[in-house]
């Protein structure tokens, strides 16, 4: 995953993030699992994320660190899940191997 970058051109800041697909992609799939109506909480919560790759990624699973792979959710669920993820109090992640590929996410009220 590259990293979003800034660049300077006629005296004006431009950026570029070239994870802006793939995020919109995530949060269109997270907005479909959502109940209808459903408005992003306002309180603080903790997410639990687990991706899984299958022996045929096995270059993506070493590719990608998770530390990367964690702040491309929490971007893309930004006012989709909450309001801003300055909102996300603790976080539990794990990268594996398995038979499919996958990635499960749960968000819960902080207590």
């Amino acid at each position: 995953m590259q990293r979003a970058r800034a660049y300077l051109r006629g005296g004006r800041i431009y950026f570029y993030d070239p994870c802006k697909d793939l995020k919109k992609f995530i949060a269109d799939s997270a907005r479909c699992q959502l109940p209808v109506g459903y408005e992003p909480t306002l309180n603080k919560i903790s997410v639990i994320i687990s991706f899984s790759f299958t022996e045929d990624n096995k270059n993506c699973f070493r590719r990608y660190d998770i530390d990367n792979m964690i702040k491309l959710y929490l971007d893309a669920f930004n006012k989709v899940l909450y309001k801003d993820d300055n909102q996300v109090c603790a976080i539990v992640a794990t990268k594996q191997m398995d038979i499919i590929n996958n990635v499960v996410v749960s968000v819960n009220k902080w207590k």
